[in-house]
């Protein structure tokens, strides 16, 4: 009897446990809330062991940490480089059924059982996740879905070969090289995990792990965003327009100084100018011809490999002889890097 006594409590511990970590064809959910920390510009709501962080970024930008386990650590950023020391604080008002942050425009309305978010701006509802389950965890892989409006359309992710409204697709951030492609291709080199929607919101997926956008192509009443490994960490943002989101996206990640006069010039470029000779003979035609020009591009023949950063002699022997050359006719120079490594390479 005492043996029977005691499973009968392990098992009824474990009912107790189930409603704070729900779980759906093995994927977990967040269950229900069972409490929350307020401090200034970060509050940490609880779900049992589970927690999701709110760090206040500004008056329109907040970023949001899934802690699915009460030792996961959200790794420093590679990307950001706007800090919270002059964001506002949260107000925070509870009932028996919600929490709700205030920051600015955004307000965070937290539904306790269980415990899902949705978002407003301006007092208009821009983002929420599903009842079914928002934030959630599937092995290594980590995941946030929301609901997906019928006047929701999705601009950003990168550098793609598909239609500007990525409604409908699915799309993999991983920065992959793609030469020599005569279709379009809809993962190209540069993956950006950013999309700005004109309902007023944007979303920068901070991780630099694989993953993947589902942008309602495979259920049309949700989007999410997964990466397996890696913790979770993502910013909402909100903005009346595209412009303004990129707006709070680049205050985020920051912005490239204003170029040099001669860059907003005619740059001469082909592939490639295999020796020193063949660019001599270009510019001196551009100035012959009377064609206006600022710089020359020199594009992959200057090195052996992809991924070196040391020239051909052979074809480029006195490439500093060259540049100053071409400076003193009122060309600069630019010599391409390739961040790819092939085994030749040094």
């Amino acid at each position: 009897m005492p043996g029977m006594r005691a499973n009968h409590l392990r098992s009824l511990a474990l009912v107790l446990m189930l409603p704070m970590l729900g779980t759906s064809h093995g994927r977990t959910y967040l269950g229900d809330y069972s409490g929350h920390d307020a401090a200034d510009r970060v509050v940490t709501i609880r779900a049992g062991e589970a927690a999701v962080r709110f760090v206040s970024f500004g008056e329109d930008v907040l970023r949001v940490d899934f802690l699915p386990a009460a030792g996961t650590r959200i790794d420093s950023s590679l990307a950001v480089v706007a800090d919270t020391l002059n964001a506002p604080a949260y107000a925070v008002t509870e009932t028996d059924s919600t929490l709700r942050l205030s920051v600015g425009t955004l307000v965070v309305t937290c539904s306790k059982r269980p415990l899902r978010f949705s978002f407003e701006a301006g007092g208009l509802p821009i983002l929420a996740e599903p009842h079914g389950g928002g934030l959630s965890t599937e092995g290594s892989e980590r995941a946030a879905t929301f609901s997906l409006a019928p006047d929701d359309h999705f601009y950003g992710t990168g550098e793609r070969g598909t239609s500007l409204d990525k409604r409908g697709q699915r799309l993999t951030c991983y920065n992959v090289h793609e030469g020599g492609y005569t279709w379009p291709v809809s993962t190209m080199s540069v993956n950006v995990p950013f999309i700005a929607s004109p309902r007023g919101y944007g979303l920068f997926f901070d991780t630099s792990f694989p993953g993947q956008f589902d942008l309602g192509s495979t259920d049309p009443a949700r989007f999410w965003y997964e990466t397996d490994g890696g913790e979770l960490s993502f910013f909402v943002m909100a903005g009346h327009s595209i412009p303004d989101l990129l707006e709070v996206f680049t205050r985020l990640t920051g912005r490239q100084p204003l170029p040099p006069l001669w860059a907003f010039g005619y740059i001469q470029s082909k592939y490639g100018y295999r020796d020193e000779m063949e660019v001599r003979d270009a510019a001196r035609l551009m100035r012959e011809k009377r064609i206006p020009c600022d710089a020359f591009v020199l594009d992959l023949y200057w090195f052996r490999h992809m991924g070196d950063l040391t020239w051909n002699t052979a074809a480029w022997p006195n490439p500093f002889t060259l540049m100053r050359d071409l400076e003193a006719d009122g060309f600069k120079t630019i010599a391409i890097t390739e961040p790819y490594i092939v085994e030749y390479s040094p």
